[in-house]
């Protein structure tokens, strides 16, 4: 994740374009953006569930 975050930090891409290429690229369900989000609201099973409310695109 903090390769991530430095990556917005320096400007390189923001949050979408980093979940936008996890997804499209590597065939991830969900970007690290849009886990991070649902990490911070939700714990165990209910990540993946939060996942989809917190999709950014």
């Amino acid at each position: 994740m903090e390769a991530f975050s430095e990556t917005m930090r320096d400007g390189v891409a923001d949050a979408e374009s980093i979940d936008k290429a996890m997804i499209n690229g590597v065939n991830y369900p969900f970007g690290p953006m849009t886990w991070a989000c649902a990490a911070r609201h939700a714990t165990g099973e209910m990540v993946v569930n939060a996942a989809l409310t917190c999709r950014i695109r």
